[in-house]
């Protein structure tokens, strides 16, 4: 697999105040980093509908696809949420973003806006913080690129060369639940089978692959005789966490999956793009940090 233009960047700010977070904060992010966007790139503010052409528009709510083979452009970014509910005045936060394809060239702006959120304030107290630094994380190494000391953006190589490694087994942690749906309707642990988290995975990496980082994916005659060796255990439970939708103005309520998912048996070919869906996440709302995963490679 070639080298993908992608990079997960990791942002560490230091609160004012004490601040409390639900158990998953990815559509406070979202929302509080959505509205900083709007007020810093687009000429439409408020309830206004934007018009297009510029960065808000570009990142946070890209044009649907006139035609083509998607339905849909999913947002060039993954809000990886923090792992804290509750943080001490003068301590730090720290959450990720993965931003993909041209959406590198507007990390400054991305920072910029986070800024600006930063200064309106989180959560329903309004804690107000400071951006100390944003980091480049790879695998085991971290580089920084902005500090709040100088406000220099540092240079850095914004991509990602996926390993293959080879066949055996691993184990799919989930940080985040993974909302899968089969027939409309979201699956059960008991529902969950091999055929369909391939799907999932190939449906995930192929729409923001394809369109923002220059890959060719396997049609899904391929990408299923890879999974035809692969045997599956899992120790799922069912979660759902709330989120505040500030479109309807209300709390809604999101399940999906939580705990491990086992494969073994599983080739090589396959590696690479669940080495990607840690980046891309998997599932439904995986842009604001659902369906998170780390994978961990079994002896």
């Amino acid at each position: 697999m070639q080298v993908l233009p992608l990079a997960r960047y990791r942002f560490r700010v230091r609160l004012h105040d004490t601040l409390q977070l639900p158990e998953f904060s990815g559509s406070l992010m979202r929302s509080v980093f959505g509205n900083a966007l709007k007020r810093l790139a687009c000429a439409a503010q408020g309830d206004e509908p934007c018009s297009g052409g510029c960065a808000y528009k570009r990142l946070f709510d890209p044009q649907r696809p006139e035609r083509g083979r998607f339905p849909e452009n999913p947002p060039p970014y993954v809000i990886q949420p923090p792992r804290q509910t509750r943080v001490e005045a003068g301590q730090c936060l720290q959450f990720s973003m993965v931003l993909m394809g041209k959406a590198l060239d507007d990390l400054p702006i991305v920072v910029q806006a986070w800024q600006q959120a930063l200064s309106v304030g989180l959560g329903k107290e309004r804690v107000t913080g400071q951006l100390l630094d944003v980091c480049l994380v790879g695998e085991g190494e971290q580089q920084e690129v902005y500090s709040s000391l100088d406000c220099r953006y540092q240079p850095h190589k914004a991509e990602v060369l996926l390993p293959v490694q080879s066949s055996g087994a691993v184990a799919m942690n989930l940080l985040t639940p993974l909302r899968l749906q089969q027939q409309k309707r979201f699956l059960k642990p008991e529902g969950l089978t091999t055929e369909l988290l391939a799907k999932a995975l190939l449906r995930r990496t192929r729409l923001a692959g394809e369109i923002y980082l220059g890959l060719t994916t396997p049609d899904w005659h391929q990408f299923a005789q890879w999974f035809e060796s692969v045997t599956m255990r899992s120790d799922l439970r069912w979660q759902t966490v709330e989120r505040y939708s500030s479109r309807q103005k209300q709390s809604m309520k999101l399940g999906g999956l939580l705990g491990s998912i086992q494969l073994d048996n599983l080739p090589a070919e396959l590696m690479p793009w669940l080495k990607l869906g840690e980046y891309l996440h998997l599932g439904k709302n995986s842009s604001f940090g659902l369906g998170q995963y780390h994978l961990q490679v079994m002896a």
